[in-house]
């Protein structure tokens, strides 16, 4: 399906998410909170937020299902911390807020704080209120009031370490990376040593400068205590982010040893799981998730991807224990159904797949990546009537942009699947009125509608004004190139085909088949020498399959017999034999097998062809195929002179093409001699 989406969940938020306190900064159920749901969230990368993941399905899945490789890179977060005053330094009044405050009486210690504002006398006690003040702001994601308050901190105590610190973290937040960096190099010269400022810095160069300027700070800040849970883990995501997987394992391993029933622990054991299944140690990275989810039990997306490693190691049963269970936990997560609707897909329970989505879209209903995937499923299974309800309630829920734009496109295919090109027609155009540069594929589709509504002229006029778009993609030249050349080839202009298909840049995925179709060019312009040299260009190809070196080889055979020179009979039989030998019980092989025997002057080769084809016209073969199978046994029965049987032949191919000339001929020709 070209792009595997059996892999495994991310185990992180998104970066900076988070924060973690040393000093009990979360009241105690906030913490517990921790402790049970901690561990690993789903970055789900659907690309194109209501459809963009179809153009990574616009790579859909990978040859090697089994297996994905991860993008740590992008998806680990990076742990903060607050710097809390001194306990030392807090007088009998500021412990009494600093008190409610862990207690979690947000609301109490805050006017406790202003209070002391108010009243007190003393610098440095309004500093650490004012301190508090900020981290409280904090905790409630009020970046704007934490830098009100501790810039209040540091007007009444210039160079107040904590309230410097933080300030530095509030303009972290704030995206203010510049100034975050300035306050924590102030910091860093009060206190060069101090693991909270080295912390601090790590964390604003790992999105200021980069991973590797983060690494050095972290690494400073565990020489410096060993014990600090939080710089240690950032040191092993910064390792990840460098790509030095071997060296985070250590790190995260470290972690564990130290600090075996921290809240981030299954999260890191997530992590080293992680790590392994991108190794290709699958038993390795089932030992470290089912750790995680002792630790994590109601974590689904743990659950998910134990599941996945289970479907790799061939344990179907078990993988859908862990699936189901995922589902069970998930809930409220359209990403884990979506991404357990592909499971079922690849293992072809395509029911499953549609009732997990459905399941997802109780939920939430206006939820459109699932929405778009469930029309995906109802389009495969080719339930067009459904797929198609689906991609309307898109359009009809979004706001005209690119997600509806996307919805018309895939309702646009969906109607020249169900043969209405004219509601085709009218959804496309409507796409194509809704941006200023609409995409080249919906082009490419309204081409495709004109064309099947045998409207071949709009078709062309369509495409060659994609063509001059100028954000048109060379991939989508070629694209709009092939299809123009084989819409001239359909109407007989292979002159016109043959130079649209000179356009094309060739390159190793689309060789083949351009060489292909211009030997079918050539040959319909009867240059059977040109036509032959590019079909063996094809057979001879390292990179063709055997389905293109048995269809190249059956061409050459047919361009030898068209020639209709009795010296390139040889040559023809030589390729159908080779044909032959790639698959022996091909129907469309066997009928120019049957092309070469009629034109041998042997009485034997003419039985010869009479039982190679009659066989296949009690077949199921396509019509096309049959037609051309009747026809070529008629000339054999002809030529053996056994008329009736002959005519039978030609009137059955006449059926299917009234207006066949040579059928025609030959009927007038055999009803001639029966009168004689």
């Amino acid at each position: 399906m070209g792009k595997n989406r059996i892999m495994l969940e991310e185990s992180e938020h998104d970066l900076g998410s988070n924060t973690d306190n040393l000093y009990q900064k979360k009241k105690p159920d906030k913490i517990l909170s921790y402790i049970i749901g901690a561990g690993i969230s789903i970055l789900i990368l659907i690309v194109l937020a209501g459809g963009i993941y179809y153009y990574i399905q616009k790579n859909k899945i990978d040859s090697d299902s089994s297996k994905k490789n991860l993008n740590f890179d992008t998806n680990l977060s990076i742990k903060e911390k607050y710097y809390y005053p001194d306990v030392l330094d807090l007088t009998p009044q500021v412990q009494k807020g600093v008190q409610y405050y862990k207690e979690g009486f947000l609301t109490k210690a805050e006017k406790h704080f202003l209070g002391i504002i108010d009243n007190s006398t003393d610098n440095h006690e309004k500093a650490i209120a004012y301190t508090y003040l900020g981290i409280l702001s904090l905790d409630l994601e009020k970046y704007l009031n934490a830098k009100h308050y501790f810039s209040m901190a540091l007007r009444y105590k210039q160079n107040y370490l904590p309230a410097l610190v933080n300030l530095s973290l509030t303009e972290y937040h704030l995206g203010n990376l510049q100034d975050a960096y300035e306050y924590a190099q102030q910091a860093k010269k009060l206190a060069p040593e101090n693991s909270l400022v080295l912390l601090l810095t790590g964390n604003i160069l790992m999105n200021l400068k980069g991973a590797k300027e983060a690494e050095l700070e972290f690494r400073k800040g565990t020489q410096q205590e060993p014990q600090e849970p939080i710089i240690r883990y950032n040191l092993a995501v910064s390792l990840l982010r460098q790509g030095k997987s071997q060296e985070a394992l250590v790190e995260f391993q470290n972690f564990l040893d130290l600090f075996p029933y921290h809240h981030l622990t299954p999260i890191v054991l997530s992590q080293i799981a992680q790590i392994y299944y991108e190794f290709g140690s699958y038993e390795k990275s089932l030992e470290y998730y089912k750790k995680a989810s002792g630790l994590a039990p109601d974590n689904s997306k743990i659950y998910y991807n134990i599941g996945v490693i289970y479907y790799n190691l061939k344990e179907e049963a078990l993988a859908k224990e862990y699936f189901k269970k995922a589902i069970q936990l998930g809930k409220t997560d359209p990403e884990v159904y979506e991404k357990l609707s592909y499971v079922f897909e690849e293992q072809k329970e395509i029911n499953l797949a549609i009732q997990t989505i459905e399941r997802a879209l109780q939920y939430n209903p206006d939820h459109l990546p699932s929405l778009f995937r469930l029309g995906e499923l109802y389009k495969n299974s080719k339930q067009y009537l459904e797929a198609a309800e689906v991609y309307r309630k898109i359009v009809n829920r979004t706001d005209g942009g690119e997600t509806t734009e996307l919805a018309l496109l895939e309702l646009g295919r969906i109607y020249i699947e169900m043969e209405r090109y004219p509601d085709s027609v009218m959804v496309l155009k409507k796409a194509i009125e809704l941006q200023a540069n609409p995409k080249i594929d919906i082009y490419y589709e309204l081409g495709r509608a004109y064309f099947y509504g045998n409207r071949k002229d709009k078709a062309i006029e369509v495409w060659k004004l994609a063509l001059e778009k100028p954000y048109i993609t060379p991939e989508e030249k070629t694209k709009i190139y092939i299809i123009l050349s084989k819409t001239y080839q359909n109407i007989g202009s292979f002159d016109l085909a043959l130079k649209e298909l000179k356009k094309v840049d060739l390159t190793e995925k689309n060789a083949n088949m351009i060489y292909f179709q211009m030997g079918e060019l050539y040959k319909n312009l009867k240059d059977y020498e040109t036509a032959i040299g590019y079909f063996n260009k094809v057979f001879e190809s390292k990179d063709s399959s055997v389905l293109e070196k048995k269809e190249s080889a059956i061409q050459i055979a047919d361009c030898y017999i068209s020639t209709r020179e009795i010296q390139n009979l040889e040559p023809a039989k030589s390729w159908i034999q080779k044909a032959i030998r790639l698959d022996p019980k091909d129907p469309k092989t066997l009928i120019t097998k049957g092309k070469i025997l009629i034109l041998s002057s042997s009485s034997r080769d003419l039985e010869n062809a009479i039982e190679l084809l009659l066989p296949l016209t009690y077949t199921e073969l396509s019509p096309s195929l049959l037609k051309e199978a009747y026809f070529v046994l008629g000339v054999a029965y002809y030529k053996n002179k056994e008329y009736k049987r002959a005519l039978q032949a030609f009137q059955m191919v006449l059926q299917w093409d009234p207006a066949h000339y040579e059928a025609l001929s030959y009927k007038n020709k055999i009803l001639n001699k029966m009168e004689e």
